[in-house]
């Protein structure tokens, strides 16, 4: 039947789950202007290691930066985030990278050991790029994901609920369908929950409040792999329905 092929179509929508992986690193956001301290003779041995910390230091905002460049090219391809954390996601990742190359271009101008070591310490906590920006972009992208899908499964089941309704007008015994209909029902406003209170929680998080507390993105992705299984069920019943229509 015509709607029974228009709902195996929308089922397909339901993906696997790509867990975040944990990340080692961490970086922020705006580093203002910074008086450097008057000039002082430094000793050989002092100068090297300015150098050596400059070097390092621009290594580590190098790689920072070539990691924003690429989840910005990956923002500016997605299609399935909602257009306002898209806009939100990009204007941080763009501010974040303005942010790390003006500092690149302070550190490399101290004279100071102290300057030095303020502005690496800077691109740490000022930033936090691996610690909340990289796995922010990526857990409001899973439950943006989740959410199209989760709309998906609503409309098969309003689809499916119609048919039941009219099968039974017409004599059917639907009982049974209509108790997996229920639970399939059940299963979409679970994971439902639980991706939009991730997109609200998450969207608004800055490097202060993840420097205020280290574990202000834990349990997202347990409750994002949780969403999931009640997707991949939810699927799971609206196949078993199919297939109980096709019966009758």
């Amino acid at each position: 039947m015509k709607y029974i092929a228009q709902t195996l179509a929308v089922l397909a929508v339901v993906t696997p789950l790509t867990l975040i992986r944990p990340v080692s690193a961490a970086v922020t956001t705006n580093t203002g202007a910074k008086t450097t301290a008057a000039t002082t003779v430094l000793t050989t041995a002092q100068q090297q290691r300015l150098t050596a910390m400059k070097t390092k230091g621009d290594e580590e905002i190098a790689r920072r930066l070539t990691a924003l460049g690429k989840i910005s090219s990956l923002l500016q391809s997605e299609n399935k985030l909602t257009a306002s954390d898209k806009t939100t996601l990009i204007s941080e990742v763009t501010s974040t990278t303005s942010g790390l190359t003006m500092l690149k271009t302070q550190l490399d101008t101290e004279t100071t050991l102290d300057g030095a070591k303020t502005d690496v310490q800077n691109m740490v906590s000022e930033y936090r790029v691996y610690a909340l920006i990289l796995p922010k972009v990526h857990l409001i992208k899973l439950a943006d994901d989740q959410s199209q899908a989760e709309a998906s499964l609503t409309v098969a089941a309003t689809k499916l609920q119609a048919k039941l309704t009219d099968l039974q007008s017409k004599g059917k015994n639907v009982d049974s369908l209509q108790t997996t209909l229920n639970d399939m029902t059940a299963k979409i406003a679970s994971a439902q929950k639980i991706s939009s209170t991730i997109q609200s929680s998450v969207i608004t998080l800055q490097p202060t409040d993840y420097n205020s507390d280290h574990k202000v993105l834990n349990g997202y992705n347990t409750q994002l792999k949780t969403a999931h299984a009640d997707l991949v069920t939810a699927r799971q019943d609206a196949n078993t329905i199919i297939k109980g229509i096709n019966a009758l």
